[in-house]
């Protein structure tokens, strides 16, 4: 209903951003995001042996002394702390929280110290490639980054649930 109400140039904009992408993003807005990015992700890679436990399971982790209710709304706070100004910078870029973790634990291996900081920069390779490409792919337009990230992830993804299937 929003979207017919208002005028074309806005509703293209907001369709963009539903999609994702940099386009016209500059330093500024980097530096902006940082500022509760990099706070956020320091308290997440100090939240890591939390994550661990809570890997284990609600009764395995409150067998082991931690308040897993307390623990949860703490981790959930500091991941919309760091996924909040990323999405406002670059709109919903989908699957790329869920491929580069997933695909990173073969490599190195699911403990959160070691997987955190890699998912990050995997993440931000993974944005900026698929950026690279979705800007030179489309020979008459440019096509939206989440396009080409969903052309990636899911795929991933089923074959991350196939794979799933066998071992439940």
């Amino acid at each position: 209903m929003l979207l017919v109400a208002i005028e074309e140039f806005r509703v293209r904009t907001v369709l963009f951003w539903m999609a994702g992408g940099l386009e016209g993003r500059g330093f500024e807005h980097a530096l902006l995001a940082g500022l509760f990015i990099l706070p956020g992700t320091a308290a997440l890679f100090l939240f890591s042996r939390t994550l661990d436990l809570l890997s284990l399971g609600e009764e395995e982790a409150a067998a082991l002394s931690l308040h897993v209710h307390g623990a949860r709304i703490a981790v959930f706070g500091l991941c919309a702390l760091v996924a909040g100004p990323a999405t406002a910078v670059a709109g919903a870029v989908p699957f790329v929280g869920l491929v580069a973790p997933h695909a990173l634990r073969t490599l190195v291996g699911s403990l959160s110290r070691h997987l955190i900081p890699a998912s990050f920069l995997a993440g931000a390779i993974l944005v900026v490639v698929a950026d690279l490409a979705a800007r030179t792919l489309g020979q008459h337009m440019e096509l939206p980054l989440g396009s080409v990230t969903a052309f990636v992830g899911a795929p991933y993804f089923l074959l991350a649930l196939r794979g799933q299937e066998g071992r439940e």
